[in-house]
């Protein structure tokens, strides 16, 4: 298994706690770049379940769940925009 971990990537960005740049970022890279695997990581929910606790009748965790979304919807259109997407596979 240890023989085909990926130690280094072609491109590494990092936004500490700014999912507004993380998606820039990322729509950006699939606008202008072929990648054979990325990985995107939002880091809201998951700060604010820590912050106000994970449930959905708190409003504050609540509330990230909906914009991660709206990110993820956002994310789904620029993918299947893409010229090369009949070809691609994806999992999102």
């Amino acid at each position: 298994m240890y023989n085909h971990i990926v130690t280094e990537a072609d491109v590494s960005i990092y936004h500490d706690h700014d999912d507004n740049l993380v998606e820039k970022d990322l729509v950006t890279a699939l606008k202008s770049f072929d990648h054979d695997f990325i990985f995107t990581h939002f880091l809201a929910v998951d700060s604010a379940g820590h912050k106000y606790g994970f449930h959905p009748d708190i409003p504050e965790y609540s509330s990230e769940i909906e914009e991660t979304d709206k990110r993820v919807g956002k994310i789904m259109k620029t993918i299947t925009e893409r010229k090369s997407y009949q070809n691609e596979n994806w999992l999102v």
